[in-house]
């Protein structure tokens, strides 16, 4: 909606609110160890950027987690390759780990 000036107010960008959140709660400061979980999906993959952006701006080390929970079959097979090579492409550490949740709750199932 337009200001009284006539000029529209602009939405600050997932970065720049991402950013700001991280400084004004002090979560992240230099020289922390982050471990990062990332599923392959949209939402962990924008935090994993993110952490990479503000990491430029103040050190710390970050690594990242996957959890194959193999529920989906090539889908979550699928997600771990992904993770595998977001992880090689930043030169991030890597941490893997599979349970067949499916199969020790006796069948299919989603969480």
């Amino acid at each position: 909606m337009p200001r009284a000036s006539g000029r529209a107010r602009t939405k600050p960008s997932v970065e720049a609110a991402f950013l700001r959140a991280v400084e004004r709660h002090r979560l992240v400061s230099e020289g922390d160890r982050l471990l990062a979980a990332v599923s392959g999906g949209g939402d962990s993959v924008l935090m994993l950027h993110l952490l990479l952006r503000h990491r430029a701006r103040r050190p710390f080390s970050l690594r990242v987690a996957h959890m194959n929970h193999a529920l989906r079959g090539e889908e979550s097979d699928a997600d771990e390759a992904f993770v595998r090579g977001l992880a090689a492409r930043h030169a991030l550490p890597l941490t893997c780990a599979r349970g067949d949740l499916a199969r020790q709750a006796g069948g299919p199932s989603s969480i």
